[in-house]
């Protein structure tokens, strides 16, 4: 028995040494982090007070024109006039919506024939911020003008909605309709840059617009959309300066949370193992002994 208690203190040991050495290891781990853990972190900090999110919404009123062909003599064309309202909202890593609502129309096509279209349409678009791209990129002689240039994003959009026609003559069968509608696709790119505050300009924006009102032939229009104008944006991404990025990358250092050592487990000193008393045992050809009873 003795035997086993002593065998259960030094395994009780043993099982606390081994606790204590992986602790120990951790501590000096943490206590000496990877030499360039630091870097890292510095520029991190740095990549995001350079480069704010491109979370902001925008409203644009353009000018359209839309070049469209005759469905008789498909050779000829013509362009449509009027404009547009364009809405926008970018949500998340440039990825947002967008709505669209153009009203254009022309005047005699042929002797006596004109044609209105309006287009409802929305979706997804994707915006990038590019006034870093321009300001510094090495595509570009590096001169004080292209420094000076205003924040610009490009965008990408694919909307799509309904289109109607009016003011025109819409064979279907044998009648024909001085107004009809149809299904609506609009694929498109542009260009915004910001002039002052929250104002700016729609220095173009070039779309593929594709509807299927009927005239006589295809049942489909194919045209070429081309718009600029003016927008109004909210919370517009713009890139922060060199020397307050620097400044507010060495804060952010200093408030990251430091690293303290994990204090290792301490082990105590077992109590010592008292011994039993020693019990007296016969042997064989001994008589044994019995205690005389009690009077």
């Amino acid at each position: 028995m003795q035997r086993t208690m002593h065998m259960g203190a030094l395994l009780a040991g043993a099982i606390a040494i081994a606790l204590a050495a992986p602790s120990s290891a951790l501590a000096a781990s943490v206590a000496h982090p990877h030499p360039h853990a630091k870097e890292k972190a510095r520029k991190l900090v740095h990549k995001i007070a350079r480069k704010p999110p491109v979370k902001h919404a925008a409203v644009a009123v353009t000018y359209t024109g839309e070049a469209s062909k005759r469905s008789s003599t498909p050779s000829s064309g013509f362009w449509l006039n009027g404009g547009s309202v364009d809405g926008a909202a970018t949500l998340r890593r440039g990825f947002g919506l967008a709505a669209n609502l153009s009203v254009v129309h022309v005047h005699d096509i042929t002797p006596g024939t004109s044609v209105g279209k309006t287009t409802i349409v929305f979706g997804p678009r994707y915006t990038k911020d590019t006034t870093e791209w321009v300001r510094k990129g090495k595509w570009i002689h590096k001169g004080d003008w292209f420094k000076k240039m205003p924040p610009s994003q490009v965008f990408a959009e694919a909307l799509f909605g309904y289109a109607h026609g009016f003011d025109s003559a819409f064979p279907e069968g044998s009648a024909i309709y001085p107004s009809a509608s149809s299904a609506a696709i609009q694929l498109g790119v542009g260009v915004d840059v910001t002039l002052w505050k929250h104002f700016g300009a729609r220095l173009f924006e070039l779309d593929y617009v594709r509807t299927g009102l009927p005239n006589g032939a295809a049942n489909s229009q194919n045209d070429l959309r081309l718009s600029f104008g003016v927008n109004y944006h909210w919370d517009a991404p713009s890139e922060a300066p060199a020397k307050p990025a620097a400044s507010a990358s060495a804060e952010a250092e200093e408030d990251l949370p430091g690293l303290t050592a994990i204090p290792a487990i301490t082990i105590f000193p077992l109590p010592p193992v008292e011994a039993p008393a020693p019990v007296a045992t016969a042997t064989p050809g001994t008589p044994a002994i019995h205690p005389a009873p009690v009077q």
